[in-house]
């Protein structure tokens, strides 16, 4: 006998018979990527081009915001420059910024078997998310765990991140180069057949 019927087009019945939602989020659309020159057989998911680039609560606001901390430069900008930088390694970008956990949590569980490597900047989240803790603990490829500001210079509670256990790398302190970096990292672990 079979579990329950899936509820709406949100819903999927595992093999247990729970219902689990699918992910209620979609994130912008990948760029296009440039020929890869390296074979695509990635780690994340075997011959995915797509790195999702995940910003937490607040980023939405970058360029305004205590911009002597995390500089002018809005996230929109951030972005667009993560997609040129994956675009040169034959990579596109999904992006999703979100001020609600369980939106972040919903695109990691999308990214399983789909999506090369995962760059997240949970932001505040980053110091008590343990829902994304445990759905970054799920996936199969590499993490790149991004900060503009440097969180270990800052106040101590800053110092505690629940992303660096299940990260492969963290990326912090280097402003508006952050994302860029965090994203060619991540390209070229991919590249390299890295798993966490």
């Amino acid at each position: 006998m079979t579990g329950p019927e899936p509820q709406d087009a949100t819903d999927a019945t595992d093999a247990t018979g729970a219902t689990e939602p699918t992910g209620a989020t979609e994130p912008t659309e990948p760029t296009e990527p440039t020929e890869p020159t390296e074979p695509t057989d990635h780690a994340g998911s075997a011959g995915s081009d797509v790195i999702l680039v995940l910003s937490g609560p607040n980023l939405d606001l970058l360029g305004s915001r205590e911009p002597e901390i995390y500089g002018a430069d809005t996230l929109e900008r951030h972005i667009e420059r993560a997609r040129e930088v994956a675009a040169s390694n034959g990579f596109g970008v999904e992006h999703l910024q979100s001020n609600h956990e369980g939106d972040l949590i919903d695109a990691i569980h999308g990214a399983r078997d789909r999506c090369a490597a995962i760059v997240i900047n949970a932001a505040a989240f980053t110091h008590y998310a343990w829902g994304i803790h445990d759905a970054l603990a799920a996936y199969q490829g590499p993490v790149v765990e991004v900060h503009l500001s440097n969180p270990a210079s800052r106040e101590p509670w800053r110092a505690s991140s629940v992303v660096a256990p299940v990260a492969t790398g963290c990326v912090a302190g280097f402003g508006g180069l952050g994302y860029e970096m965090a994203v060619q990292a991540a390209a070229r672990l991919v590249r390299e057949g890295a798993a966490r």
